[in-house]
């Protein structure tokens, strides 16, 4: 046991220094400059496992400390502080993280506050004759793919579903087959157990507008469709399945198309009608059947879908109302039933909203962005929540996130970036331009307004922090990642 200690007090008189007692070291003329290596004052046996000498700037002398190996002012958590590697002064719970590919604050998450630059857009498809409004969708799996209709060669319309990344355009029309004399209208579709369903409006029979519905199945389709004059018209539908062999959900807005053509230059005409929802029994079937729809909410203004979210047993169907938004929690354990509704005052003015679900570990995050007034005052508002799996839905106020209020900003969306626990927020400008921020989980924000793409007229950002972009003639990805 002594040596050690014998072999201390050799260093310290090859060095000159003296020694008050072996109890409390007293080397005197140490370099507080000199790199860990070479500080004397290291060498000594430290008194217990959380102290150290070090050497004091002022008197130049080894004195005891609380134990800090890499000098960075943060001891580590073993000895109550938050560094979680006390041998590297890049790394402690007081740095600021940098895009390194290092965890620099010690929160277990690499790059996930550091500053983010948007590389390249990389071209997916490139495509022409596009004669709708296009929608991007990751389903129930994040199985991503763009929707929208395209003229043919004979002058008929096609409505395509375009797999991303992978960008691999059938040479056939993806739903409609010979159905070449319908005009789909508002088409989405959604990815479940494998099947991919259809939801559009067809105005050639029925001038209010027809809700239909298509499943793609192998060698056939599955077709189900409202009767004209069912309802005053249909408009602007989105899905959400249950189980491949459940039923699928279909929420429209119970108004004409021809009142929702323009989202943008129509906003402030548009004019309130119901949110219903049908039920389509039998869909991945070649013989589905849709159910009278039901309503949801009256007197509701909105120029975009209507927004569906999984959360295992139950399904999470966001809009617009008019006194601000709400988010209905849907029941499918037996049949389809509203158990409960979140209203959310402080969207008020909001002309569209867009619902995001993540599993968080034991959290499930929920973030609703909304799409606040017309041109050209529009802004972009975001709230955070938590969803509870049986139920219990709580969200926070909406805050306003793209600055200044500009001529427009418009299509807001969001995705949880796990990797990162943050969550990425885009949304279409003036130009067009595709912009985007980021925030915490709590909802502050982590840098400034990012631009994606100067081209785009329409974006969606991703789980795997890239934003999927559509100028007009190509689909394109656009990540984010670290670097210049």
């Amino acid at each position: 046991m002594q040596y050690p200690v014998a072999l201390a007090i050799s260093l310290a008189v090859a060095h000159g220094c003296t020694f008050g007692n072996l109890g409390g070291y007293d080397i005197q003329l140490c370099d507080p400059n000199v790199s860990p290596d070479k500080d004397t004052c290291r060498q000594l046996p430290p008194p217990d496992a959380c102290s150290a000498y070090k050497c004091d700037r002022v008197e130049r002398r080894c004195i005891t400390g609380v134990r800090d190996d890499d000098r960075d002012g943060d001891p580590p958590a073993s000895c109550g502080g938050t560094d979680c590697d006390d041998a590297d002064p890049k790394r402690s719970g007081v740095a600021k993280e940098a895009c390194d590919g290092v965890d620099n604050d010690c929160d277990n998450l690499v790059d996930d506050h550091g500053v983010l630059t948007p590389k390249t857009a990389v071209t997916v498809q490139t495509v022409s004759g596009v004669d709708s409004d296009v929608a991007f969708d990751g389903g129930d799996t994040g199985d991503w793919h763009a929707t929208f209709v395209q003229k043919d060669a004979a002058g008929g319309r096609c409505l395509r579903s375009l797999p991303l990344p992978a960008g691999d355009l059938s040479s056939t029309c993806t739903f409609l087959g010979a159905e070449t004399s319908l005009s789909p209208r508002h088409p989405t579709v959604r990815t479940f157990g494998g099947v991919q369903g259809a939801a559009f409006v067809t105005t050639s029979a029925c001038t209010s507008g027809t809700l239909a519905y298509r499943s793609a199945l192998v060698g056939t389709f599955g077709k189900a469709a409202l009767a004209c004059g069912a309802t005053a018209g249909a408009s602007l539908p989105t899905i959400g399945a249950t189980t491949l062999s459940g039923p699928a959900l279909i929420a429209f807005y119970d108004a004409p198309t021809s009142e929702r053509g323009d989202p943008v230059r129509g906003c402030a005409a548009a004019k309130a009608s119901a949110l219903k929802l049908a039920v389509v029994n039998g869909q991945a079937t070649s013989a589905p059947s849709m159910d009278v729809p039901i309503t949801v909410s009256s007197n509701v203004i909105s120029i975009r879908p209507p927004s569906f979210a999984d959360v295992g047993g139950s399904k999470l169907l966001a809009s617009p109302t008019s006194t601000g938004a709400s988010i209905a929690v849907l029941d499918t354990s037996a049949g389809v039933k509203i158990a409960s509704t979140v209203d959310l005052p402080t969207f008020t003015g909001a002309r569209s909203v867009m619902l995001s679900v993540a599993v968080d570990g034991a959290t499930t995050r929920v973030a609703l962005v909304g799409e606040i007034g017309c041109t050209p005052t529009q802004t972009v508002r975001l709230a955070l929540g938590t969803f509870n799996g049986t139920g219990g839905l709580a969200m926070g106020d909406a805050v306003e996130i793209s600055g200044a209020a500009g001529s427009v900003a418009t299509q807001p969306s969001a995705a949880w970036i796990d990797a990162r626990k943050e969550w990425l927020v885009t949304w279409v400008a003036d130009g067009p331009r595709v912009l985007g921020r980021r925030f915490t989980s709590a909802g502050l924000a982590i840098d400034d307004v990012i631009v994606f793409s100067t081209t785009a007229s329409v974006a969606a950002p991703t789980a795997g922090s890239e934003v999927y972009v559509f100028d007009g003639a190509s689909f394109a990805h656009v990540p984010l990642l670290c670097g210049g």
